[in-house]
């Protein structure tokens, strides 16, 4: 799976200072989003403006996703820990064909392959994306957006 020209990156882009001086954040999930901004090479926005919990990209069947992280103020490190699918009991809802990984590239990106979809149907998934700041993998912080995938015609 390259990551040579995924069709869509979804950039994670996280206030720091803010984010750290809220001690509330590290117990709080849903604090976390009022410190991140969501953006896409698509255009996808928040469907509430400010909330990255309204995030949702769209795509396509077996459209190759990547994720990236990066810190508002451009010096601080932001490293994706994991980028996990919500568990469905049922097996027909699986979004990725190959799941979520970090490149070995050195780019710090993420990708994965969605996953076929080959009826009319839009399928929205949500997952949660576990990142830290500056190295501090004690600390981990976690964030809820959605993608949803449709027929690639």
């Amino acid at each position: 799976m390259a990551n040579n020209n995924p069709d869509v990156i979804i950039t994670m882009t996280v206030g720091v200072p803010k984010l750290l001086a809220d001690d509330l954040a590290k117990r709080w999930p849903e604090r976390v989003k009022d410190y991140v901004v969501l953006t896409d090479t698509l255009g996808d926005n928040d469907d509430v403006p400010g909330d990255t919990s309204t995030f949702d990209t769209k795509t396509i069947s077996k459209a190759t996703i990547a994720w990236k992280a990066q810190s508002l103020d451009g010096n601080t490190s932001i490293q994706i820990s994991a980028i996990n699918p919500f568990v469905f009991s049922d097996p027909t809802k699986e979004f990725f064909s190959s799941n979520p990984k970090e490149t070995s590239d050195g780019s710090a990106m993420w990708i994965a392959t969605a996953a076929e979809v080959d009826t009319d149907a839009v399928f929205t998934f949500e997952y949660s994306i576990y990142f830290y700041v500056n190295n501090d993998s004690e600390t981990i912080y976690k964030l809820d957006p959605k993608l949803q995938i449709r027929r690639k015609v």
